[in-house]
């Protein structure tokens, strides 16, 4: 059987399958997908996917790319493409290390190095990278932290702030670069260039942006959005005519095929949706104005699904915020490009933009309370808002995508009797669902990565009557409180009150057993004083009480 376009929906298919099965064989998969190759394709077409196959196999199993470090006091801490590694031998940004690696887990691995080589190109890339990174915080006072992940791929000096306030309005797609942004630059350097061909412009930019994948630290959605504009630019340098939403599900199939654990990337399945959406509902004949408001909402829709079920997260303006934003992120790339070559002239400009930027999603964030909204849909809802999607592009029904919004509206009822003190153990909280309220004293990573997380597992809304949030390091933005104070009606932090039922402390030593009363409920992480109405968080997931609302 030879490919054509017909064909590329079982193509896909096989690729889909593959990619499960190498969840328990990473053979298997690789001996399906072989035979994939053998049906679909010519030989010609068989004999590169099956080197480029190989070769990618070999690059993901024996080649290590250190692209930052991190100095220990015994084991220095390496990043690579497929994760951070320690050893406590010396490597330097730019070195490839040749030898056996293996995944212990989704951030981490095991290296066995047989021998290091450091390629000059890669490695005065890289380092430039870095050095170019801290100069334009250095030299911006500490001003800039948003252009260098825009055009660097370095999110490390990004406020925890800046990066929630991207999440509320479902604006993360400009943190992560991806195609988004190998798409801004790739316009960018054919409008500056001289007036030559297209042709030979197309293949001058394919070879620069290759150098600029290296330039983000080899970040694999750029990876992959650089191979897919090459791929584009083969087929307009040959005149080889395609429909694109087809050749959109080929490529994403050749990807899965070369490596079947794709599949389980959610950059992948998220940069996947969006270009297919735009690809099924853009209309080229339309005008740019046109374009840009439908590719968003198309980009929108097809990743919803994804975000709903991993993230449980949602602005229902977010298409809306998409188009407000993408002028000043656009602009902000332009700086961010032409810094590289004039760095003194540019910092000023782009302080200037980034603090526009930043008035701007508080602003929208304060008109924005009541169309930010949680949900964590089950395994069967988020399936049939695939199946909607698949059924709309199989048989080409456009204005049923839109069906799929209907379903962040399903909510589970929430039990309304119950005080619950979660166990974060370095943070503390307390939620009291009888009068709709909320305490929460800690950290950053505890307030984000737990306590969110614990609300929308459990279907609570992150909106309450009143409360008291503090977060030593950061600001709280997802959580909000119509009246900001620790004085709770049924729980008392740290002290006693007539009218409290329960005495939260938050520190051991303030619980005394003078203090001790019969009539109160003591919740203390970890306490040697003993009494039938003190309850210890320690070993415990949380501690949780029924009570009649006021």
């Amino acid at each position: 059987m030879k490919f054509s376009e017909e064909n590329v929906y079982q193509l896909l298919i096989v690729a889909i399958i593959a990619g499960f099965i190498s969840k328990f064989s990473l053979l298997i998969s690789y001996f399906l997908c072989f035979i994939a190759i053998l049906m679909f394709f010519k030989l010609k077409l068989r004999i590169l996917i099956l080197s480029v196959s190989i070769l990618l196999f070999l690059l993901n199993n024996y080649v290590t790319v250190i692209v930052d470090t991190k100095d220990g006091s015994k084991t220095n801490t390496y990043y690579s493409l497929s994760g951070k590694f320690k050893s406590p031998e010396s490597y330097f940004v730019g070195d490839i290390i040749i030898g056996k690696k293996a995944s212990k887990n989704r951030y981490t691995i095991d290296v066995n190095p047989a021998f290091v080589v450091e390629i000059p190109v890669i490695s005065n890339i890289l380092k430039f990278r870095e050095a170019f990174s801290e100069r334009l915080y250095t030299k911006s006072g500490a001003k800039l932290t948003l252009i260098q992940g825009l055009i660097l791929g370095d999110k490390s000096k990004i406020s925890n702030s800046t990066k929630d306030k991207f999440t509320y309005l479902g604006l993360n797609h400009y943190l992560a670069i991806s195609g988004l942004h190998i798409g801004i630059i790739a316009v960018i350097l054919i409008t500056l260039m001289p007036k030559i061909h297209l042709k030979l412009k197309l293949i001058i930019v394919s070879i620069l942006l290759i150098f600029f994948s290296i330039l983000t630290g080899f970040k694999i959605p750029v990876i992959r959005s650089v191979i897919f504009f090459v791929i584009l630019t083969y087929t307009y340098l040959f005149d080889i005519k395609v429909n694109f939403k087809k050749f959109v599900i080929f490529v994403g199939s050749i990807f899965i095929l070369v490596y079947p654990p794709t599949i389980f990337n959610l950059s992948f399945v998220l940069s996947f949706s969006a270009v297919l959406g735009i690809a099924f509902i853009a209309n080229k004949d339309k005008n740019f104005l046109y374009n840009t408001v439908v590719t968003s909402i198309a980009a929108t829709l097809f990743t919803l699904p994804f975000v709903l079920y991993f993230f449980k997260m949602y602005n229902m303006l977010a298409v809306f915020n998409t188009i407000i934003i993408f002028p000043l992120i656009y602009l902000h790339i332009i700086c961010g490009v032409f810094s590289i070559f004039f760095e003194n002239i540019m910092i000023a400009p782009m302080i200037l933009n980034e603090n526009i930027i930043d008035i701007t999603l508080d602003k929208l964030i304060s008109l924005e309370r009541y169309f930010f909204i949680t949900n964590n849909i089950s395994l069967p809802i988020f399936v049939i808002m695939l199946l909607v999607l698949l059924f709309s592009i199989v048989f080409d029904k456009k204005y049923l995508v839109f069906a799929t919004v209907i379903f962040v509206f399903f909510k589970q009822d929430l039990p309304k009797d119950k005080i619950i003190f979660p166990n974060f153990v370095r943070s503390k909280a307390a939620i009291d669902l009888a009068s709709d309220e909320i305490f929460f004293q800690g950290f950053y990573s505890d307030y984000r990565y737990k306590l969110i997380p614990y609300l929308i597992k459990n279907n609570i809304k992150l909106k309450f009557k009143k409360g008291k949030i503090n977060i030593y390091d950061s600001n709280n933005i997802f959580i909000d409180l119509k009246e900001n104070t620790d004085n709770l009606t049924n729980i008392c932090i740290n002290k006693e009150k007539p009218d409290c039922r329960f005495v939260f402390f938050t520190n051991k030593d303030n619980f005394k057993q003078e203090d001790y009363r019969h009539d109160k409920i003591y919740i203390v992480y970890n306490t040697e004083l003993a009494g039938e109405n003190i309850f210890t968080l320690k070993n415990k997931e949380e501690l949780t009480f029924l009570i009649k609302g006021n």
